[in-house]
């Protein structure tokens, strides 16, 4: 993530959403990428369908195949 990330500023949206003591939403790079796109697609973190309503990431998921690390219950990519 620092990688992905250092020396640049960062736009994030916050949708409302609450997990825990946390606020969800997206962030992006300078450049436009999305985060959570860019590291669905280098297969570092699986879509989480609890927090993607709206689909954004099932088609980042589907190209980047299905995610081999632990997903935990809640966060099931459908």
């Amino acid at each position: 993530m620092r990688d992905l990330v250092d020396g640049q500023d960062l736009t994030c949206r916050l949708n409302g959403d609450r997990t825990y003591d946390r606020e969800v939403g997206r962030c992006a790079l300078d450049d436009g990428r999305d985060i959570g796109a860019v590291l669905i697609g280098q297969g570092l973190c699986g879509r989480c369908a609890r927090f993607d309503s709206q689909g954004g990431y099932v088609e980042v998921q589907r190209a980047a195949g299905p995610f081999r690390g632990e997903v935990p219950g809640y966060g099931t990519s459908h």
